[in-house]
């Protein structure tokens, strides 16, 4: 299993797309709840919440550059 690394300099949409894109498919390959990890990030009040689900569930194997 590699490392998923994701800089911020991609900014908006596109940015999403690729940490949402990336957690599914990180979730589908550890076997988690991919549906119940997209919906707690969507509805993460603030950054650093959004920060600790991607942290909870991946650990390093998923690091986004600030």
């Amino acid at each position: 299993m590699g490392k998923v690394i994701v800089d911020t300099q991609m900014l908006g949409m596109r940015f999403m797309e690729v940490i949402f894109r990336e957690v599914e498919s990180l979730a589908v390959e550890k076997n988690l709840n991919k549906d119940k990890i997209l919906k707690e990030l969507s509805e993460a009040p603030t950054q650093e919440d959004f920060m600790k689900i991607i942290e909870d569930n991946f650990g390093d194997e998923l690091i986004i550059l600030l």
